[in-house]
């Protein structure tokens, strides 16, 4: 865990110096995509927003189906849709993961988690079709996650004059 002293340093580091994320990447040993987090937040909030915040907030059911339904629309990861909201990305998965395993009802009613620790999905549960289905959507998604990371790597890539 990084204090917000420590995430000030290195978004200023990059703003000071006109640094690119790997630059600050290897000067501080911290990950690119946390350091476009702190970015996203910073440039949200300021300093409040660069917090480590050891309190859970609680959201609302329609709110949940909201940060959903727009991630959807959108076409965002979990990631990118955590920061627009400012909220954990662990808690984008799993309300995404309910909407689409369970449903939008039981999101909204907030009561999901002890229905969903109760129902967990057992290979053993699905039949062979809804096992294919899942297989060809994860693989769908892997496939477009790293194409996604590819145009993202090649934007960052510094450009050395070469075409």
């Amino acid at each position: 865990m990084y204090s917000v002293k420590q995430k000030k340093e290195v978004i200023n580091y990059i703003l000071e110096n006109d640094a690119s994320l790997y630059q600050a990447e290897k000067k501080f040993n911290v990950s690119r995509e946390t350091i476009r987090i702190w970015i996203a937040r910073y440039q949200n909030g300021g300093d409040k927003k660069l917090k480590n915040s050891n309190k859970k907030t609680k959201y609302t059911g329609q709110f949940k189906v909201d940060v959903v339904e727009y991630m959807h629309e959108h076409h965002f990861s979990h990631k990118k849709t955590s920061i627009k909201f400012m909220i954990s990305d662990y808690s984008v998965k799993e309300w995404d993961l309910i909407y689409r395993h369970e449903s939008k009802d039981v999101l909204l009613k907030g009561n999901y988690m002890s229905m969903y620790k109760k129902k967990k999905h057992k290979l053993e549960d699905k039949s062979k079709e809804e096992l294919m289905e899942e297989v060809e959507y994860l693989r769908m998604e892997n496939a477009y996650l790293k194409k996604l990371r590819a145009l993202v790597q090649k934007e960052t890539k510094p450009n050395n004059g070469k075409k």
